[in-house]
C-alpha cells in the first residue's frame, strides 16, 4: 500500500518595542527562526500527524490542538509528546465528524528549554483508505516567562 509523507514549516514575524527614557521609541522587526514545524505520514491503515516545537523561552503557559477530520473513518489510537513526566496533560475527543488532540501545560508548571524543541503526535488508525491530511489543523499558544504570549496555526 503506498504511503504519503508531508512537511510544513510555519514562522512568525515578531515586532519588538522598547521606550527609553528620554521617550525615543525604537523598533526592530525580526523574522524569527521556524517555531513550529508540521510533518504527517499516512498509509491505508495508520496515519499520524506531528509537530516539532522549538524551545526559545521558559514557557509558562501552553496549548497545542490537533485537529484530525474523520473524512475516511478515522479513529483514534495515540498521542505522545517528548514533554518531561508531570509536567503536560494530554487529552483527545471524538465528535463523529473530527479527532481532536489536546496538550496543555499543568497548572504550576514550567518548561524550561533543556532541549531546543519538544515534539507531539496524533496518530489515527484507518480502514483501508489513505486520510487526505490537507484539511486537518494545529494550533499552538505559548506563553514565555517574560509574558509574551504567541500563537500559531496551520494546516498538515
Amino acid at each position: 500500500s503506498a504511503s504519503t509523507d508531508s512537511t510544513t514549516t510555519t514562522s512568525e514575524t515578531t515586532t519588538v518595542s522598547t521606550t527609553t527614557t528620554s521617550e525615543t521609541t525604537t523598533t526592530v522587526s525580526t523574522n524569527a527562526p521556524s517555531i513550529v514545524s508540521a510533518s504527517s505520514f499516512t498509509s491505508n491503515w495508520f496515519g499520524y500527524e506531528m509537530l516539532n516545537i522549538s524551545c526559545l523561552a521558559t514557557l509558562t503557559n501552553l496549548t497545542i490542538q490537533i485537529t484530525a477530520q474523520k473524512t475516511v473513518g478515522a479513529t483514534y489510537n495515540a498521542l505522545s509528546d517528548s514533554f518531561a513526566p508531570g509536567v503536560v496533560s494530554s487529552s483527545h475527543v471524538t465528535n463523529g465528524v473530527q479527532i481532536i488532540y489536546t496538550w496543555t501545560i499543568i497548572s504550576g508548571q514550567n518548561i524550561a528549554c533543556v532541549i531546543s524543541w519538544f515534539d507531539v503526535k496524533a496518530q489515527f488508525n484507518l480502514v483501508g483508505t489513505q486520510q487526505i491530511v490537507s484539511a486537518d489543523t494545529y494550533m499552538v499558544t505559548t506563553t514565555t516567562s517574560a509574558g509574551v504570549t504567541s500563537t500559531y496555526s496551520g494546516y498538515f
